[in-house]
């Protein structure tokens, strides 16, 4: 490049004083929004703005609410395990997790957290697809070639295309809104600096 180049293309004086002002004002427009911004998100502001745009957060995959036990086929807790866990009792749900302590090879109760299928899916090593094809009554069980038996439960579920629960939403709403508080502040900043070399006289 050095041989090829003519000396006006090699000189890079007007893009790196570009770049360098660029930096800056990133860098600057940074520590600002860091100084000022309002990380603090409260429920009202939660549930304000998924009332206002319920129909942006549209469910692409079933979600679900769910309980999910691994267990040998041949355990004698089997069947007392499966029929606790698909209680609403505290107690029974308790029972379930005690039983499951010392029998079953995993049991996860996702208890208040809505997942989608593809993450419970992982837990059976298949796809969604073919765990939804499978689920009758609100249970999903399968059996495993080393002869494990893998249950779930599903407490509630959201089909695909249904409005998303507002749980699901809250992460992804509680960035969108401070994604917004930035944006209005890198915007109040430029307003600001552009009034200020207004009054000044050096904006033309």
């Amino acid at each position: 490049a050095e041989k090829r180049l003519s000396k006006e293309e090699k000189d890079v004086t007007e893009e790196l004083e570009e770049y360098r002002m660029a930096l800056l004002r990133y860098r600057y427009e940074q520590r600002y929004i860091n100084e000022r911004l309002d990380t603090v998100i409260t429920e009202e502001e939660i549930e304000d703005y998924y009332n206002a745009h319920a129909e942006s957060f549209i469910a692409e995959v079933p979600v679900v609410k769910a309980r999910f036990m691994r267990i040998s086929k041949d355990s004698p807790n089997l069947s007392l395990i499966r029929k606790k866990m698909s209680s609403e009792k505290t107690e029974d749900l308790i029972e379930a997790d005690s039983i499951a302590y010392s029998s079953a090879d995993r049991y996860t109760d996702y208890g208040e957290k809505w997942i989608d299928m593809v993450e419970l899916a992982k837990d059976f090593d298949t796809d969604y697809g073919s765990l939804l094809s499978s689920m009758r009554n609100s249970f999903i069980e399968t059996t495993d070639a080393y002869g494990k038996v893998n249950v779930a439960y599903i407490s509630e579920y959201v089909k695909a295309g249904e409005v998303l629960p507002m749980e699901y939403c809250e992460n992804e709403i509680r960035e969108i809104l401070i994604g917004t508080r930035k944006h209005k502040l890198v915007t109040d900043l430029e307003r600001d600096l552009m009034e200020d070399a207004r009054d000044k006289g050096k904006l033309v």
